[in-house]
């Protein structure tokens, strides 16, 4: 599928942390020497974005909090980044095999409720006094990257119950979504999205996948931003898959809800 480049909208802000150590016994203005045997990280965060090739921060994302752990660390080194500050610094021991994380929460103060993460850690192979060191991090959602195939869906009721804040786009591998739900075998089955929010112009779909993951047994698709559904009837009894894929100039937050009940031959519904 050919994929097109867009520019961020309003909706998110990139999720880029730029992180700068120093040493060597000098000093940010105002924060005094660097204690001897230690580094320190400057972290840089960009609300928005620069430029539309990261991936995103949730506009409900109002803090992130930055967590270095490795060798010589016996506590996790942390500090917290409130929108709309841009900039916080971490002293840490110099060593090897440092790793940078990241958590988004929907408070202020790392409070509230965590609805992103680092895409995985940033590694920062040293820290000695003198060094410099960039590194980037990606936010995304909760469930990244194990559900960007079927084998690590994330299962989702039939009841109807919206599932929480999905994050996805056409950056890197970040295609699909994939969720995992148990059928009944007659049973009529409405996959829709919810509370879209994001960018694009292009289009989504929605696809329903076999007890194996990979045939494909309804799908449509849908213009960005716009909710839409798909009905369909199970053959037989067992855990099906349904899963969101980005077609073109798409980065949304979005939820999917699955509801069972009635039954029937309708194949697409838009709301």
């Amino acid at each position: 599928m050919r994929r097109l480049a867009k520019a961020v909208g309003p909706a998110f802000v990139a999720a880029v942390l730029t992180l700068a150590g120093c040493g060597g016994g000098g000093g940010v203005p105002g924060l005094g020497p660097i204690p001897d045997g230690h580094g320190r990280l400057t972290i840089k965060v960009k609300w928005p974005a620069a430029d539309s090739s990261s991936r995103l921060i949730m506009t409900a994302t109002q803090s992130i909090k930055v967590i270095v752990t490795g060798p010589g660390i016996p506590t996790p080194i942390t500090t917290v980044i409130n929108a709309p500050q841009t900039t916080a610094t971490l002293t840490v021991p110099v060593g090897s095999d440092r790793r940078v994380d990241a958590q988004g929460f929907d408070a202020p103060d790392a409070g509230g409720t965590q609805i992103q993460k680092a895409y995985q850690a940033a590694p920062v192979p040293e820290v000695a006094d003198g060094q410099t060191y960039n590194v980037t991090l990606y936010l995304t959602d909760l469930w990244d990257p194990a559900d960007d195939t079927h084998t690590g869906a994330t299962t989702i009721p039939t009841d109807g119950t919206p599932s929480g804040w999905h994050v996805i786009d056409d950056v890197a591998t970040d295609w699909y979504d994939y969720f995992k739900f148990t059928a009944v075998a007659g049973e009529g089955y409405t996959f829709a999205t919810q509370d879209l929010v994001g960018t694009g112009t292009g289009q989504y779909a929605l696809m329903v996948f076999d007890t194996d993951g990979s045939t494909v047994l309804a799908s449509n698709a849908f213009d960005a931003m716009q909710p839409g559904a798909v009905v369909w009837s199970a053959p037989s009894d067992g855990d099906y898959f349904v899963s969101l894929w980005v077609l073109y100039d798409v980065r949304t937050a979005y939820r999917l809800a699955v509801a069972a009940g009635g039954t029937g031959d309708i194949d697409v519904i838009v709301d």
